[in-house]
């Protein structure tokens, strides 16, 4: 498994910018920034916070173990991903206010703002999650059969042998 995580990592960071690249981008203005926060909100705020509590909460009311524990998962891992989601919407605040126009954004704003945006908004949640469920067995093959080309080309006992003393 350690070798599975290890090489999605490295097929992440390979595709990643180099921190030079980075910095050569102008940083949005003021306007853009706003707006960027005002969209983030919208879309991944309190609607994604709320939207996770449910689904952990309905996750954990089917697990197989004692209410209290269900409850402690459901609970401490909604806190969590809270933490998470306030830290992704602070990393992603740039690349928001880079990818669209202000325009774009104040368009996008009005629409989330919307009733009919609110709507979309909450089904995206929910697609988002279907499309990750969707993927994942997918993905898994994936990684499979990249990892056993590599492992006819290279010699991946080094690496099982590394991973499982990491494991002890």
């Amino acid at each position: 498994m350690r070798i599975v995580i290890v090489l999605l990592a490295s097929v992440c960071l390979a595709g990643a910018p180099s921190a030079a690249a980075a910095q050569e981008q102008a940083a949005p203005d003021a306007r853009g920034l706003a707006l960027a926060d005002q969209y983030l909100e919208l879309t991944m705020g309190a609607g994604l916070r709320k939207f996770m509590r449910t689904y952990y909460e309905e996750s954990y009311a089917e697990a197989e173990m004692p209410r209290e524990q269900r409850d402690w998962w459901a609970v401490n891992l909604t806190n969590a991903m809270d933490r998470v989601l306030v830290a992704m919407t602070a990393d992603l605040r740039d690349d928001v206010a880079e990818i669209y126009t202000a325009e774009e954004l104040q368009t996008l704003v009005s629409l989330y703002r919307s009733p009919i945006g609110r709507s979309i908004a909450e089904k995206d949640l929910e697609m988002s999650v279907r499309m990750q469920e969707a993927m994942a067995p997918h993905m898994a093959t994936l990684v499979e059969d990249l990892l056993s080309k590599y492992c006819l080309q290279f010699d991946c006992s080094a690496m099982a042998d590394a991973a499982a003393k990491s494991g002890q």
